[in-house]
């Protein structure tokens, strides 16, 4: 099995927001990443496990279906995730954490560009989620923490708009040149009037 890794761009970094809709991994799937995720950055104090904040989900915004060819960082299908974590054992989510860690180092051994690349995507994804910005602020040094997601800066580093994945958005918008002013006054004037009365 050939995995696309980091080297197929010359930007080792991921694609903001990645895909528009999440990419479904089967229910087993689900399972290994929850727990791999899990030994990779262990819940702590206020920061709560990778599982407990949909890492699943937002891992599979930059995960490719297996019928279509990963376009962007870390170029993994969901079949490469797959045989990437398969010799971890099938009975990997119901072993003792020592066992599990030890199986994490020998893949990481075995199979180290593919897993640096997915312990990234881990990261990333993990401290992208509003409950562990929250736990982050809680800390010491937390105060400068910026609660709002800046990975790669502003608008001198964001990459162009990509036409397939604005093409699976859902939704409507007005163009800018039909956009017209709405008329409040009367809203105003309710709201106005309901705050008189309560007074």
């Amino acid at each position: 099995m050939r995995l696309h890794v980091a080297q197929e761009t010359t930007e080792n970094r991921f694609e903001l927001g990645g895909r528009a809709v999440s990419t479904p991994f089967h229910p087993e799937l689900v399972q290994r990443v929850n727990a791999v995720c899990d030994r990779l950055i262990p819940p702590e104090g206020d920061f709560p496990a990778p599982s407990d904040v949909g890492i699943v989900d937002i891992i599979g915004r930059y995960v490719a279906p297996d019928d279509e060819m990963p376009r962007f960082f870390p170029f993994f299908t969901v079949g490469a995730v797959a045989g990437l974590l398969e010799p971890l054992g099938d009975d990997f989510e119901s072993v003792e954490t020592v066992v599990q860690d030890e199986r994490m180092i020998a893949l990481e051994i075995d199979a180290a560009q593919g897993f640096a690349v997915f312990r990234m995507l881990t990261n990333f994804c993990y401290y992208s989620r509003p409950a562990v910005a929250l736990a982050v602020q809680k800390l010491p040094a937390g105060k400068y923490y910026r609660p709002t997601p800046q990975p790669y800066g502003y608008l001198d580093t964001v990459a162009d708009w990509d036409e397939i994945e604005i093409n699976r958005t859902r939704g409507s918008y007005v163009e800018t040149a039909d956009v017209a002013p709405v008329d409040l006054s009367d809203d105003i004037r309710a709201s106005v009037v309901i705050k008189e009365d309560e007074a």
